[in-house]
């Protein structure tokens, strides 16, 4: 059973105070699923990463780093998605799944 969700996001200006913000509005738009994981004992972490390139490379380390958690990406799409998400990502920005 998971333990942790780790959503890594891209967006948050530099510096403490903005990326606090930032995680604060995404827990607010997550509130319901934030407050059912709680319920269920899981820890709920938003990671505000900056750049798109660096959320990237944050929830790839994330991957070795947290195994045991469930580690999310979110993303703007940049543009339709007309195929499946790890393939888009892979032909628009070069990412490997």
């Amino acid at each position: 059973m998971v333990r942790e969700i780790r959503v890594y996001v891209e967006g948050g200006a530099e510096g403490r105070g903005p990326r606090t913000e930032y995680r604060r509005g995404f827990h607010e738009f997550l509130r319901e699923v934030v407050a059912e994981a709680r319920k269920r004992g899981v820890r709920f972490k938003i990671i505000a990463c900056g750049p798109r390139d660096d959320a990237y490379e944050s929830f790839v380390t994330a991957q070795s780093a947290n195994p045991d958690a469930l580690n999310l990406l979110l993303v703007d799409s940049e543009g339709p998605v007309v195929s499946p998400p790890w393939e888009y990502l892979k032909q628009r920005d070069g990412w490997d799944d």
